[in-house]
């Protein structure tokens, strides 16, 4: 299977994980739900952590890398992939033309603008998500079918944007840092609808199947920029 196909594929599967979600929402939905404030605590916290990691990746995406080569220090399997190549990285891109619209540049520190944006976005999701543990009669928790249909939502568009390309990077910041809200709001509206912490947990794993996805899609339209570009250096290959 080639690297398109094999996205395809994953991005096929995040769309019937998707259309799953509101089945388990409307089948599943009850008009009095007992959600306990444990219940909401453990989402909050498996939310929260899932946040903390996406945010270490974000800020710091080759940390796996160093792990790898750790590892392998200590007589371990996995591979040292060396100096990435192609071009200086600069935002966690390579220094060119082709990857300019990738980086926003405050001040005098230049950075990525969808990794930002997952950071941002992560932050906003963890706070909200301690609202939700703390302050559960708030009436913006009462309607989880709602609540699981706008997180949908959010995370459709950021996909269709990323499958499109061409972005703004500010534009594309906003939209990542929407997506990593919209996780937030399935997995809450899940709990909130079924009233089974079960299913709030299952919103996490299929966030990270989401998450995964447009990882993915990212480094596919960064094989395609390298593709179209007539410079000698390959920094990213199919």
């Amino acid at each position: 299977m080639s690297e398109v196909d094999r996205v395809r594929t994953q991005l096929a599967l995040s769309v019937i994980a998707g259309l799953l979600i509101l089945v388990i929402t409307v089948l599943g939905y009850q008009d009095v739900v007992d959600v306990t404030d444990a219940d909401r605590a453990l989402l909050a916290i498996c939310l929260s952590t899932s946040y903390i990691l996406g945010i270490s990746m974000a800020l710091r995406p080759n940390w796996r890398s160093r792990f790898s080569r750790a590892r392998q220090a200590q007589g371990g399997s996995l591979a040292d992939d060396g100096p990435l190549p192609g071009p200086p990285r600069k935002g966690h891109h390579p220094d060119c033309d082709g990857f300019a619209g990738h980086t926003l540049t405050w001040g005098s520190r230049t950075r990525c603008a969808g990794c930002t944006g997952l950071a941002m976005g992560a932050v906003a999701a963890i706070l909200l998500s301690a609202a939700y543990a703390l302050e559960p009669p708030a009436v913006l928790w009462t309607y989880g079918p709602g609540l699981v249909i706008a997180g949908i939502a959010l995370v459709a568009l950021d996909m269709f944007a990323a499958n499109a390309g061409g972005l703004d990077p500010r534009a594309g910041l906003g939209l990542n840092a929407l997506m990593m809200i919209g996780f937030a709001l399935v997995c809450v509206g899940l709990l909130e609808s079924t009233g089974e912490v079960t299913w709030g947990l299952v919103g996490v794993i299929v966030s990270a199947l989401w998450m995964d996805s447009r990882i993915q899609v990212s480094r596919l339209n960064h094989a395609a920029i390298c593709v179209a570009c007539e410079g000698e250096c390959v920094a990213y290959s199919l």
